[in-house]
């Protein structure tokens, strides 16, 4: 007894482990290959592999490369790239107040630091943008460095040794009581003090306060808090002690802060330095321009605010959710469908509102309010200051080209006036008239908005340059949405004006009209900076599209709620120049879920255009075409057309269906997989993360270290140096070439709409020509490199909170004169290829697919070249088919070679649809044009072909899966036997073999002369199972070659779900539809007693093996070479006569199988067959009652007593079907076998 029970605990151990590691190493393949991509990256491999087969008498110099890198290694790319991120944070810096010249500060100066942030710096963000800043030093290492003697390095040690520092958006700083405690009396001893103030945004949150409902007893995140208002009224009184000699504060954040306390005497603040977030080594670039080693050049890409409270944009920053939304009842979470955000601002953004708003109050302006700048201005947009004076002088303005080329010329004399050399930008402004046309026609016009910028070289003392900035004609333009539908110029005075900063430039204006202080203006401004330029109304010009020259149309009504034709009750009430007191009032927008809104939110196959008129594509017709050899070749070429020709539908469709960080391989076509990964703030990913990467080709030691972590794309704004920037984008290219990408997720062109938006670090300024001039430069640099520039994200997803599916409504000339003006830029001057579209809704339709934006403007009318990916896929609202067709091309997801989701749109598919199928061969020719030009081709030439290799960690996971699979099965087989054997083999022992096989009789059930005699059911299961395979194979195989090849797409449509019905409906429905229909007709055709036979049995069984035969046999014969065929026919061969003698020989391993399904189906049922044979153990006639194998078993199981003779006999008939089907296995396989030898 312990020995059995030993064997059995042994038994279930053993089956419970094998089973456990069966599910584990099944799903994690499961998980591991849906993940592939993100695998691959992480561990540096690659599911596919470059094969080189040069032809006899032919050679090839080493790995092919397209694109040089200027570096040998890395570690001379990584000091380059260092040096440039120095460079660019010294020369984007910004100098906000400097009194009494306290800056720079005096060599070798004793220096106290003081804030958690100075040994714990902002580098960068947070989220998919983020990049590593390993290695980078804090505030103490700089300042140290720049040559100044730090003396409280006991407080900064005690910052580290209590770990205070910022957690998320808690700001962490500590009170002034404690920082006096655990100073240890170093602090106060004449010096100067740096106060370093820090705050961190990222992907997925806005920041605190900013947003509705968010505001609590925490505070304002981009207010200082008690904490660090109580340090500098702690420093103010040492230095009101003459303690210490000077505050500077350092703002450490990429988003604007209230800056009300710079300038109020409580604080005592001599100087403030914004530096952003600062990048790798951007740090040692504050310790340069505190020594005075650089002046600082920056200026502000944003207005900073008294209180940021107190712009307008915050009345409606937030997520806020449709009235009555919640009568509906939507496809997935709600989140995704009932938010929204409106811009009620409309083109009154920033500086364009502030400076605006204060030209009307100086003028006189009805509704003007009492706005009161200096009140609520703490730095306009372009200010900032230098260690030296410049002066403007002999503006020259010239009038060149025509038509859509026609731009004015500004040359301007800069000459440093000062005793320090230094740089200065050179900005323009320009203000277009606001006339009785625009009121009516909903038109608004800022007061002055920012049109160019250069950059004068290093001026020394006295020196002067002559500077020129160009303006496109162009940008003098504002859209008519309700009139015209095109760009105009109007009648009267456009002025131009070289400034210092947007208020400087709103002054200069105003003293050509004749404004002095005496007026109200805050500063007298310089008439001699200002060109006039008086045209008439021209609605001709620009009618014609700036980057294309193809026509301007109104495309986004369904943008803004009082064109959208779904609004119902709801309306907007823009802020308008025309009456401010009126439009700028508090409080939200509220709008109403209406039913046009909500449908227009679910994206359905009804949204999708006719097919009328469409044609299917050709697909898979045979050129010998690689993708290398369409290097070069333009995209309008029609041997385009020729390679386009081979692919097949499911090729097609996986370009279409991957790309997340990536682009799928093609085998078939020489097209590599590649990399394509975050930015923007430099590579995310390690250099050995692609295979063609140069660190990986040469093998550089260094090859782990992560890219070049370069400052916030704010900094990068603030320098205003076109060189510059574009010397950075060439070392992202860099880096992004030595990691193996072929494109660059990035850069950001979103607005900063809010201070509070989380991702300000990502994106450039709240203005979009300044985003876009300076985009422009930077992806003219990454590109120059072969990596092709994702920019993101497209269009309006300028907040984070609730982003996925946010309805942003915005007016369609805000929408093109700031937001997409940021995008258009790059693509007409830079040729920027592709683009990341949002998360977010225009209105009510999702970025990604709203074909106006993604079709008729970003190609129509910007001019873009290549493809389109979204943003992190989320199935719960996008969808692939509607996006592929609006224009969106790839989805940022990964399914392999799972393309059901577009396959339904396929000549074979469910939906079949010749217009999805243009439009994915559409998509997939800009994917390939777009990589084939790119530096995702190193290592390919025209004697390379791409194969696919399974990595060491997919080949680990495939061993340990087959093993253990093997195992299993193997350990059911042997369990199911075993106790088949143990249990059935005492019945055949009692009541003898010959008797128990060959008996004709039982009755198992007599209490005085049981019988067990199981002939009748052997032979009935035998005429059974023929019966039904004589019927079902030749009508299976006729309708599976009917729909391979036969079959018009329309029918198979419905032909082959009706099949798959088939499959699916249980076998008691197969047994009462017996019992109803075929029963009856049985017994009345053949004038029979009772239906319920042998032949009833037989018809069953036949229809349900149909599907398993139909299946199959067509999925066989589907795969046989076309080229069989063709041959076939072109031998004289009719189509019949191919798909008999060629195509079904070809395919019959296949038509085999399926026919070994079919028995395997016919053999083991049970339940349907009981209800229609009438279960009687007769000997097997066609119109008798019988009972087949297996209904014996399950007539008579549940009533057989436990060790009852009885029970044992049904185990020995389970025994025996076992064995049946078992030796029916072995025959067919013989059978198979000798007809392949």
């Amino acid at each position: 007894m312990k020995s059995t029970s030993k064997h059995r605990t042994l038994k279930k151990v053993f089956l419970n482990v094998t089973a456990c590691l069966t599910a584990l190493v099944v799903t994690g393949s499961i998980i591991a290959n849906e993940c592939e991509v993100q695998l691959n990256s992480f561990l540096g491999t690659s599911s596919t592999k470059i094969v080189t087969k040069l032809p006899d008498g032919v050679t090839e110099e080493g790995y092919v490369r397209y694109y040089d890198s200027k570096y040998s290694t890395l570690a001379e790319l990584k000091a380059a790239g260092n040096a440039k991120v120095r460079e660019v944070e010294g020369e984007g810096i910004v100098l906000m107040k400097n009194e009494n010249s306290v800056l720079p500060l005096a060599a070798g100066a004793k220096v106290s630091l003081v804030g958690v942030t100075a040994m714990d710096p902002v580098y960068g963000g947070t989220g998919s943008g983020a990049v590593d800043a390993d290695g980078a030093p804090n505030y103490l290492d700089v300042l140290t460095g720049a040559g100044f003697d730090v003396v409280d390095k006991p407080l900064l040690n005690w910052y580290v040794s209590e770990e205070k520092k910022r957690n998320g958006h808690e700001i962490g700083e500590v009170k002034w009581k404690q920082v006096k405690k655990n100073h240890d009396d170093t602090l106060g001893q004449g010096e100067d003090v740096v106060y370093v103030i820090g705050r961190v945004g990222g992907e997925g949150n806005d920041v605190g306060a900013g947003i509705e409902d968010t505001f609590d007893e925490s505070g304002d995140y981009l207010h200082l808090n008690e904490d660090e208002l109580s340090v500098l009224e702690g420093l103010k009184g040492m230095k009101d002690d003459g303690n210490i000699r000077s505050i500077t504060v350092i703002v450490n954040s990429a988003n604007p802060v209230s800056m009300a306390f710079a300038d109020e005497e409580d604080y005592g603040v001599d100087a403030v330095l914004w530096v952003g977030s600062v990048g790798q080594t951007g740090l040692y670039a504050l310790g340069d321009v505190l020594s005075g080693a650089v002046n600082p050049s920056g200026s502000l890409p944003d207005t900073w605010w008294k209180d940021n409270q107190l712009d307008p944009v915050q009345n409606n920053f937030g997520v806020y959710t449709y009235e009555g939304q919640e009568k509906y009842t939507y496809p997935a979470n709600a989140n995704s469908y009932n938010h929204y955000v409106v811009y009620q601002e409309g083109v009154y953004l920033g500086y364009k509102y502030t400076e605006t708003r204060y030209e009307d109050v100086v003028l006189g302006t009805p509704n003007a309010g009492n706005f009161q700048y200096n009140n609520v201005v703490a730095y306009p947009f372009g200010y900032g200051l230098s260690y030296t004076n410049f002066a403007f002088s002999d503006m020259q303005v010239q009038k060149v080209g025509e038509g859509l080329k026609t731009e004015y010329q500004l040359t301007v004399t800069v000459t440093n006036t000062g005793d320090k050399a230094g740089k200065k930008a050179v900005q323009v402004y320009a203000q277009k008239p606001y006339t009785d046309y625009d009121v009516q026609n909903h038109i608004e016009k800022p007061a002055v908005e920012f049109v160019g910028f250069s950059k004068t070289k290093l001026l020394q003392p006295g020196e002067s340059e002559t500077v020129t900035v160009s303006v496109p004609e162009y940008f003098l333009t504002s859209y008519d949405a309700y009139n015209t539908g095109v760009y105009i110029l109007e009648e009267g005075a456009h002025y131009l004006t070289i400034a210092d900063d947007a208020h400087a430039a709103a002054n200069n204006i105003l003293t050509v009209k004749g404004k002095t202080t005496a007026d109200g203006m805050t500063a007298d401004g310089d008439a001699s900076m200002v060109y006039t330029a008086t045209y008439s109304f021209d609605a001709t010009t620009y009618a014609k599209a700036y980057g294309t020259g193809n026509d301007v149309t109104s495309l986004f009504a369904a943008a803004d709620v009082n064109r959208y034709e779904g609004s119902g009750d709801n309306t907007v009430t823009y802020y308008s120049r025309s009456n401010w007191e009126g439009t700028v009032t508090p409080g939200a927008v509220k709008l109403a879920m209406t039913q046009q809104l909500f449908d227009d939110t679910v994206l359905t196959d009804s949204d999708l255009p006719s097919a009328d008129g469409y044609e299917w594509p050709v697909f898979g017709k045979q050129a010998d075409l690689q993708l290398i050899n369409m290097r070069g070749i333009d995209a309008d070429d029609p041997q385009w057309e020729t390679f386009m020709d081979q692919l097949t539908f499911d090729q097609l469709a996986k370009i279409c269906a991957n790309g997340l960080r990536m682009t799928i391989a093609i085998n078939e076509i020489g097209k590599p997989e590649t990399v394509d990964h975050n930015g923007p703030s430099g590579v995310t990913q390690k250099y050995s993360v692609g295979s063609n990467g140069y660190a990986v080709q040469t093998n550089d030691p260094d090859k782990n270290m992560k890219g070049t972590c370069y400052p916030c794309n704010g900094i990068i704004a603030a320098t205003m140096n076109s060189q510059l920037v574009e010397e950075v984008g060439e070392l992202i290219g860099e880096d992004a070439m030595w990691a193996g990408y072929a494109g660059l997720y990035g850069t950001g062109l979103n607005i900063h709409r809010s201070p509070y938006s989380g991702r300000v670090f990502e994106y450039y300024s709240e203005d979009g020509i300044l985003t876009g001039l300076i985009d422009a430069r930077e992806t003219v640099g990454i590109q120059s490199k072969g990596v092709y520039v994702y920019n993101k994200h497209f269009v309006l997803n300028d907040q984070e909170n609730n982003r996925a599916g946010i309805g942003t409504w915005c007016n369609e000339q805000a929408l093109r004169e700031i937001y997409l003006r940021a995008f258009e830029l790059p693509i007409i001057q830079a040729d920027a290829q592709c683009v990341m579209t949002a998360f977010n809704r225009l209105g009510a339709i999702w970025a990604g697919a709203y074909t106006e934006l993604l079709t008729d403007w970003l190609r129509g009318e910007a001019g873009m070249s290549g493809f389109a990916v979204t943003d992190m896929y989320d199935g719960t609202y996008m969808v692939k088919v509607n996006e592929i067709v609006a224009g969106n091309d790839l989805p940022d997801n990964f399914v392999g070679e799972d393309i059901s989701e577009l396959k339904d749109y396929g000549p074979d598919g469910a939906k079949a649809n010749p217009m999805v199928a243009q439009a994915l061969r559409t998509s997939a020719k800009r994917v390939l044009n777009t990589v084939v030009n790119s530096r995702g081709m190193d290592g390919i030439s025209q004697y390379t072909r791409v194969v696919r290799e399974a990595t060491w960690w997919q080949l680990t996971l495939n061993i340990a899966q087959w093993a253990l699979g093997a195992l299993t099965a193997v350990a059911f087989v042997l369990v199911i036997t075993v106790y088949l054997v143990v249990s059935g083999l005492p019945a055949i022992q009692r009541v003898g073999l010959g008797n128990f096989l060959l008996g004709t009789t039982w009755a198992s059930a007599s209490k005085t002369d049981p019988r067990y005699g199981i002939l009748p059911f052997i032979l009935t299961s035998i005429y059974g199972t023929a019966g039904a395979i004589l019927i079902g194979v030749p009508v299976g195989f006729l309708t599976a070659m009917f729909l391979a090849k036969a079959a018009p797409p329309k029918l198979a449509a419905v032909v082959r779900p009706a099949v798959d019905l088939l499959a699916g409906i249980p076998s008691v429905v197969y047994g009462m539809v017996g019992m109803v229909v075929l029963l009856p007709g049985i017994r009345g055709l053949f004038h029979l007693k009772a239906g319920d036979t042998l032949l009833a049995a037989i018809l069953v069984l036949a229809v349900m093996i149909l599907p398993s035969i139909i299946s199959v046999s067509e999925t066989a014969l589907r795969a046989v070479p076309r080229e069989y065929e063709e041959a076939s026919l072109a031998l004289g061969a009719t189509e019949m006569e191919t798909y008999f003698r060629v195509s079904a020989p070809a395919a019959k391993s296949g038509i085999a199988a399926a026919v070994v399904l079919g028995v395997g189906r016919a053999i083991g049922e049970a339940m349907a067959i009981m209800m229609v044979a009438g279960n009687a153990a007769n000997m097997p006639g066609l119109f008798r009652s019988v009972k087949f194998l297996t209904t014996a078993v399950a007539s008579e199981m549940s009533y057989a007593a436990d060790g009852s003779l009885q029970k044992m006999a049904l185990f020995s008939i389970g025994l025996v079907l076992f064995l049946f089907i078992m030796m029916i296995n072995v025959f067919l396989n013989l059978v198979l076998k000798r007809e392949k030898e």
